[in-house]
């Protein structure tokens, strides 16, 4: 198991200023918030009622991501169908 630290909250407080007024606005909103050292996830419901998430990834998982395309890429070459090419 990892040892990895994850922040968790079951509300969030938004905070935005106005780029011409500087006026601020602030809002607390119901939703879930999970952090890790590779992703910030936002989960709550949408107008239907039905679970709703979305993730934001995190600089360090980048050359994850590019780690995992080279291996699929690497993998749909290796294992392709001789007919698929092109003679």
């Amino acid at each position: 198991m990892s040892n990895e630290k994850i922040f968790q909250a079951n509300n969030v407080t938004i905070m935005a200023q106005d780029e011409s007024t500087g006026e601020t606005f602030s809002a607390s909103l119901p939703i879930e918030l999970t952090v890790n050292q590779y992703m910030i996830v936002l989960t709550g419901e949408d107008s239907h009622g039905n679970k709703s998430e979305i993730a934001f990834l995190r600089e360090p998982a980048i050359p994850l991501i590019q780690e995992l395309i080279k291996r699929e890429m690497l993998e749909m070459y290796l294992f392709r169908n001789d007919d698929d090419i092109e003679k």
